[in-house]
């Protein structure tokens, strides 16, 4: 995950990146904080626990900071200066391509489709293609908020809003097939996106639209970094209006249509189902109910009773630190070591850390004055972005990748 920038004052003073139910915070002059939360409350810094970036538990179990938090480069700079001059060379760049299709966004309600949404809408008005935002609405797992977020975005922008669900009977056979969604097999995506791609073929789009950003994850870093350095806003059928922004791009976008997403003020990190394996354990308080809460217990009492009880983990444990977000194996490790964790602090041996308090350095963002950035064009980026290549290779790419390393074009 990218790390997010800390605001005070109308200056960035750090970062902030979670990842798991680790997350790290960075002052500008190195200094750094490892938090492990071993509930959705409380957590500590766990820096004087790390041996080879592993914190242990006294029965040998471990988690490995760099397994769990993937840091990718910190942004703290704009890619363009205002939105008229992106929309100007947006224009210049797809205006052929686009002129008279019909685009389809799978809109989220998250602050990557919001842009890539909004700057489409402008677009469309010079341009003349048809655009429409399709809401695919997780069952029994999101909150409805979320939906009536994305309905007032929809209308905002004066764009079309199409929403769709997966079956409810198909959904819930999976949660009692496969337990909740967990790291690793989130197959509750497959089943959001198979409804967007059947609307797709159905009204006969030319292009989906894809709110990915090059910096957000590896994963994505490692699909888009090529597209980036040969130009390539549009890929086949996929359109990646944002793809190159910075998250203070976004941020300075969202701020200014005044459509910030509830979950953003309440601290958390990402626009999420309430029951996401990816969030963090921070995340869970401050997260809405479904309304299917009766349901998702019969759930995790099921998947607890078949693979995780045997594994030592109390009910109380698998349910008050989500274990369910991981495999039986790797929830034994992360119970140990959450155990030994509090243990320590409750002896007074490490620093407690409130949930709440991280909430707010997320939540900064949002609320604090903005400070004035440098620009940097995207040549600048890319070679950036290569020298964190370079000091990261292994990480990144496998030893038959060769990463590009320069760019045939500027924003």
């Amino acid at each position: 995950m990218e790390p997010y920038p800390i605001i005070r004052g109308g200056k960035v003073v750090g970062s902030v990146v979670s990842g798991s139910d680790f997350t790290i915070v960075e002052d500008l002059h190195g200094g750094r904080r490892t938090i492990l939360w071993f509930s959705s409350e409380r957590g500590a810094v766990v820096d004087r626990l790390l041996v080879d970036g592993r914190v242990y538990a006294p029965n040998g179990l471990y988690v490995d900071v760099e397994q769990w938090v993937e840091v990718m480069p910190f942004q703290p700079y704009h890619s363009f200066s205002d939105i008229d001059s992106y929309l100007q060379w947006l224009v210049g760049v797809v205006g052929d391509v686009l002129r008279g299709k019909k685009v389809v966004v799978g809109f989220s309600g998250g602050k990557d489709s919001l842009v890539a949404s909004y700057i489409l809408s402008l677009a469309s008005e010079k341009l003349g293609f048809k655009l429409i935002l399709v809401y695919s609405h997780v069952p029994f797992l999101e909150s409805e908020e979320n939906r009536g977020f994305v309905e007032k975005v929809a209308n905002r922008l004066g764009v079309e809003l199409v929403e769709v669900e997966p079956p409810k009977p198909i959904f819930r056979e999976y949660m009692f097939r496969e337990g909740l969604p967990y790291r690793g097999t989130r197959w509750c995506t497959y089943l959001k996106v198979r409804p967007i791609r059947e609307f797709f073929k159905k009204i006969g789009a030319d292009y989906l639209v894809s709110g990915d950003r090059l910096v957000e994850t590896l994963k994505r870093f490692r699909r888009l970094i090529g597209a980036a350095v040969k130009g390539q806003i549009v890929a086949g059928k996929h359109l990646r209006p944002t793809f190159t922004w910075t998250i203070m791009d976004v941020v300075r976008c969202v701020r200014s249509l005044g459509l910030v997403h509830p979950d953003y003020l309440r601290g958390l990190p990402r626009v999420s189902c309430s029951w996401c394996p990816y969030k963090c354990l921070f995340e869970f308080t401050a997260t809405q109910a479904t309304g299917w809460e009766d349901l998702i217990e019969k759930v995790l009492r099921r998947e607890y009773r078949l693979w995780y009880q045997q594994r030592g983990i109390s009910w109380d444990e698998f349910r008050e630190r989500r274990l369910w977000r991981y495999t039986p194996k790797a929830a034994q490790a992360w119970n140990a070591v959450m155990n030994y964790v509090e243990k320590l602090v409750e002896k007074g041996e490490l620093e407690e850390v409130e949930a709440s308090s991280v909430r707010e350095l997320y939540r900064s963002m949002w609320v604090e004055e903005l400070p004035k950035l440098p620009v940097k064009t995207l040549d600048e980026i890319l070679e950036e972005l290569h020298r964190w290549v370079e000091a990261n290779r292994d990480k990144i790419f496998a030893e038959d990748d060769v990463p590009p390393t320069s760019s045939t074009y500027s924003a």
